[in-house]
């Protein structure tokens, strides 16, 4: 990174050797430099982890509490500024999938019990 800018410098004829390697550097350089929100770890776990399979719990809860309408909040802007606070950042690549197992525990818990008010939060002592 340099001027806010992702640069990537290569050898002409030696483009697409030793990738395997080159994702944790990458990944570093990235989050390191200015950005928005959430970092691209925290990104990509909520879209590929998160994003592609919440309607099936939302919907089955739903269906358990016979709300059709019912809405899941997973609270991801004020869980990821308490969770930035941690000296380690290994959170950040589970966090959709974190986020998304709440809910399907809730789910579990919700074919036993009625609960009404669904929202996904740390306790302050986990911090």
């Amino acid at each position: 990174m340099k001027d806010g800018v992702f640069r990537i410098l290569f050898k002409q004829d030696r483009f697409g050797l030793n990738q395997s390697w080159l994702a944790d550097p990458f990944v570093k350089a990235i989050n390191g430099g200015p950005h928005d929100g959430f970092t691209l770890l925290v990104k990509h776990s909520v879209e590929t982890e998160y994003n592609a399979e919440v309607e099936d719990t939302q919907a089955e809860i739903g269906k358990i509490l016979n709300l059709p309408d019912v809405v899941l909040d997973p609270n991801f802007e004020e869980n990821y500024a308490k969770l930035l606070k941690k000296a380690d950042s290994d959170w950040q690549e589970n966090f959709g999938k974190a986020t998304l197992a709440y809910f399907q525990y809730v789910f579990f818990l919700v074919s036993d019990r009625c609960m009404c008010v669904l929202t996904f939060w740390f306790p302050q002592a986990m911090v």
